[in-house]
């Protein structure tokens, strides 16, 4: 996890965002160059095993912090 996060804090609110979010990246894939990013398929598979009812607000949620593991991602590789 990145140094930035250990400290952010979470609004309650959307703190399951970033539970699932977790749960999601831990099965992440890899193509042998890095990560990949978490398809649609693979979440809706993950919701649907645990009878979670995502929203469209879910689903944007939780591609945008994707999007941002991603660039981090990307930024340590090219160090």
């Amino acid at each position: 996890m990145p140094e930035q996060l250990e400290s952010a804090f979470c609004p309650v609110e959307v703190k399951y965002l970033w539970e699932w979010f977790v749960q999601l990246s831990a099965k992440r894939t890899s193509n042998g160059f890095g990560s990949n990013r978490i398809s649609d398929v693979e979440i809706m598979a993950w919701s649907n095993l645990r009878q979670i009812k995502l929203t469209p607000f879910d689903m944007q949620a939780i591609d945008a912090m994707d999007n941002i593991f991603m660039q981090f991602q990307n930024l340590k590789a090219k160090k």
